[in-house]
């Protein structure tokens, strides 16, 4: 289910983003290079029932705008995170998103994967 979507400036070009559901905002964002948010899209419709749902192509993908490949790196994507955050003029928890530096995968400001104990002394 596609739901139109809309370009945000970032600075050195615009990232597009389609916002899904309501509730407590999760950054979605896609493998690649050469893919887009429809990687995703569908598959986390029963998340927007309890939270919204900002589905990014990233920087030079999809229907973002165009960038060169020398600013296709993981440091640039995860600044880009904390721009689009300060331009959709909210406090999204975009912060520890965007000091990451490798992939992994977000929930409320907690890296999974960790080596952390988790609720209950558990480790995960």
């Amino acid at each position: 289910m596609e739901d139109g979507g809309r370009s945000i400036p970032i600075g050195d070009t615009e990232l597009f983003v389609v916002e899904r559901g309501s509730g407590y905002p999760i950054i979605v964002l896609h493998g690649g290079p050469g893919l887009d948010h429809h990687e995703f899209a569908d598959y986390l419709d029963p998340l927007c029932d309890d939270y919204r749902m900002l589905l990014v192509d990233q920087r030079g993908q999809g229907r973002s705008g165009p960038s060169t490949p020398d600013t296709w790196t993981l440091s640039q994507m995860a600044q880009d995170v904390g721009s689009l955050g300060r331009a959709m003029g909210q406090a999204l928890g975009v912060a520890p998103a965007a000091r990451l530096r490798h992939r992994q995968l977000v929930v409320g400001g907690q890296r999974l994967g960790d080596h952390h104990s988790g609720p209950g002394g558990h480790r995960r």
